[in-house]
């Protein structure tokens, strides 16, 4: 990664966030696991089997697989780590989805300008300090009206809170700002937002994952995950059957933003 573009992440983090997903393989992400990111999808993209969709961060290739299957797009995904990009290849392989992987440097790699009509990205932006030139180059590899959707962990309300005090590790690989901060940027281009907040919810983040004390009890740390565990699978099923996220950042794990380039 180049350390101009100021990657909180290090290049040891980025191979270790490869490593460390424990994917079993094929793994795809289908519309059940995101009820509302799906539903603000399906409503706002065209389903249409002549459009390029390039995913950014790829590894493993789950959302390359969603893309392609439920909306028939031809997928394409870059991943900076060797370990991601081969898993990546592994996933489609299995999946028996055609996909072209690149294992190269989103912001250095010889990419053709405005080939693709959907430059979509799922934690990734807020490794970044400088969030205008990912969301730049994204740009310039949109065709004129095509779409830019990004998602991120919600850095603020009860999970950043969890995130900032007990996940201190994770935490400091990620850069601070609000969805807000995204939009402005994507304003001054031109953009048209169509969307701007959470993607889930309510959902309530581990505690538990880097609490040394609670690693060294792995019984105990599931017994107290478990009504946690309760909470968000009865949010999660609530969702996928009646929407019933609230639009409110305190309890949800990820936002993002969907918005269209100009003419």
């Amino acid at each position: 990664m180049d350390e101009g573009r100021e990657s909180r992440a290090t290049h040891e983090e980025w191979l270790e966030k490869a490593a460390l997903a424990g994917w079993v393989l094929p793994v795809q992400v289908l519309p059940r696991d995101i009820p509302h990111l799906h539903r603000l999808l399906v409503r706002s993209l065209p389903r249409n089997s002549t459009l390029r969709l390039l995913e950014v961060g790829a590894a493993p290739g789950r959302f390359m697989a969603y893309f392609g299957k439920h909306f028939g797009y031809a997928v394409a995904g870059i991943e900076f780590t060797s370990q991601g990009y081969n898993t990546t290849v592994e996933n489609m392989r299995r999946l028996a989805l055609p996909a072209e992987v690149i294992h190269a440097d989103f912001f250095v790699h010889q990419f053709e300008a405005a080939s693709f009509d959907v430059v979509f990205s799922a934690g990734f932006i807020e490794h970044f300090a400088r969030r205008e030139e990912v969301l730049r180059r994204m740009d310039w590899l949109l065709k004129p009206r095509g779409w830019l959707v990004a998602t991120w962990p919600n850095l603020y309300g009860l999970n950043g809170w969890i995130s900032r005090r007990l996940h201190p590790r994770v935490w400091k690989q990620h850069y601070q700002f609000r969805p807000s901060t995204v939009v402005d940027l994507l304003g001054e281009m031109g953009y048209e937002v169509n969307y701007v907040g959470p993607l889930d919810g309510p959902h309530i983040i581990n505690p538990f994952a880097e609490v040394r004390f609670m690693t060294r009890r792995p019984l105990l740390s599931r017994l107290l995950r478990a009504p946690l565990g309760l909470f968000n699978r009865a949010s999660h099923r609530l969702n996928m059957l009646i929407g019933f996220m609230p639009e409110t950042f305190l309890l949800s794990g990820f936002v993002g933003v969907l918005a269209r380039k100009p003419i």
